[in-house]
């Protein structure tokens, strides 16, 4: 039954009994104990109990739906399912002879991924280089990758992935797929195109980003855009190298849902920009769009914790690790990356002192729950992934302490453009840095990161736990 502030909780038998005898009452029928009017009272509140059960099941299944259930009140909306990875392949022939790359040519990972061009040829000229476009042969996140892989391939070629692998996709969960249509209900609410093409383009792109301008001026940064424009950014799984059948559905998308122009018509070095001609009733339309680009990113951490007194050596260094896997993935769960291996030092404080105990964390890959394009990040927000009440609560024997050094560096891997870094140990007065890649100012030609987003390489991430 609902109560006063909307809350549902379920009828007793007794409360059911109480319900109708004051009802009873107010309409000035009078029930004796043990009366036929009584037993009949009885089997009203029997029935009224049943009923509510079943109401408060509907009740459930609306506001806490799972399963089945939150895909048959989203039929227009249907959860995503398991996808390939896609990607493009820089290849450089160092033979004296023009190299073809035949149809589904195949290109393994150094993890033992394979992936496959497709149905296209290319001919990389005598020392020359060439780029195609790939994919993986099986579907999941575990396909995802960083970028600066090596390939091994049967061809006398050097392949080499400038940009991340991504797109890779497990079957949405109930948690990840109510995530999202709470994201497209919520966000973007003031211009009603805005969540329609957003939530089209996912279907074929897992990031997206359009900033609307909807006020009376024009705006100059973080990025011009005129009253009544926009700014697309779209995450091409081949990055400024995709193609026309690439971006295709991402221009159509924007000419069908919106009335006004993507307004960047020119390309930068720190902005590139792609364009394709789409055609309505024979008149072509010309739109551009910004494919985001990955950014490089470095984290070093070091901790300390403690253990229970007594603890063997072998037992300490087992919980250090865990506790230092457990904050990588959180990491890339969070802002997304590829599956591979960090590396973790323990030193004990045992008498000695022995030696550090270095190993590798194996971590697997996310797309990351946020998807997140031009995002705003503190080393406060970083810092808060190491102690994780969930993990901790069932480490028995370990207690984390402080983090006594966090860093988070990155790199645009433009030239002249200088890395930016985060800090805990913050320059002057002990305030905490951030970076919001879409406002802040970073590159020296003062643009700002609009299309750009965070991919973890886990081999770029090291953690330190010292005991104390």
């Amino acid at each position: 039954m609902l109560d006063q502030n909307g809350k549902y909780e379920l009828l007793s038998l007794n409360d059911a009994k109480t319900l109708s005898l004051e009802k009873a009452t107010a309409a000035g029928v009078e029930v004796p104990s043990g009366s036929v009017e009584d037993q009949l009272n009885t089997w009203l509140a029997q029935e009224l109990v049943q009923l509510d059960t079943a109401m408060y099941a509907l009740y459930v299944k609306q506001f806490s739906p799972d399963g089945t259930d939150i895909d048959l009140q989203n039929l227009g909306n249907p959860r995503l399912v398991s996808k390939k990875s896609q990607g493009f392949l820089k290849l450089v022939n160092g033979t004296g002879s023009p190299i073809l790359v035949a149809i589904n040519s195949t290109f393994t990972a150094p993890n033992g991924n394979v992936y496959s061009c497709g149905n296209k040829t290319v001919t990389v000229a005598a020392a020359g280089e060439a780029f195609i476009s790939v994919s993986s042969s099986l579907s999941g996140k575990s396909q995802n990758l960083p970028s600066g892989q090596t390939f091994t391939n049967s061809l006398s070629l050097t392949a080499t992935n400038p940009q991340p692998f991504t797109n890779g996709g497990d079957d949405e969960t109930d948690a990840e797929y109510l995530e999202r249509l709470i994201f497209l209900k919520t966000n973007n609410a003031s211009e009603q195109s805005t969540p329609s093409a957003i939530k089209e383009l996912k279907t074929f792109y897992d990031k997206v980003r359009i900033y609307v301008n909807n006020s009376p001026a024009d705006y100059i940064t973080p990025v011009p855009v005129p009253t009544g424009g926009y700014v697309g950014v779209v995450n091409f799984p081949s990055g400024i190298n995709a193609g026309p059948e690439e971006i295709e559905n991402a221009l159509q998308i924007f000419l069908n849902r919106f009335e006004f122009g993507n307004v960047l018509f020119s390309s930068s070095n720190l902005h590139p920009l792609l364009s394709d001609t789409i055609y309505i009733d024979d008149f072509p339309q010309n739109l551009t769009v910004a494919p985001a680009q990955s950014v490089k990113t470095t984290i070093a951490c070091e901790i300390e914790v403690s253990f229970l007194t007594g603890m063997e050596e072998t037992e300490k260094n087992i919980l250090a690790t865990g506790f230092a896997k457990q904050f990588v993935q959180n990491l890339i769960s969070f802002y997304g990356g590829a599956a591979g291996n960090s590396v973790c030092t323990f030193q004990s404080a045992a008498a000695g002192p022995p030696a550090p105990v270095i190993s590798n964390l194996s971590v697997s890959s996310k797309i990351g729950r946020n998807n997140i394009i031009a995002p705003i990040i503190s080393i406060e927000q970083i810092r808060a992934f190491i102690s994780d009440e969930n993990f901790t609560a069932n480490t028995q024997g370990l207690s984390y302490l402080k983090c006594t050094l966090l860093t988070a560096e990155f790199d645009p891997e433009i030239i002249g453009e200088t890395k930016k870094k985060l800090s805990i140990h913050a320059p002057t007065g002990g305030t905490i840095e951030s970076i919001n890649f879409f406002k802040d100012n970073l590159f020296t030609d003062n643009t700002s990161w609009y299309d750009r987003f965070i991919f973890l390489d886990p081999s770029l991430i090291t953690v330190k736990v010292s005991e104390v």
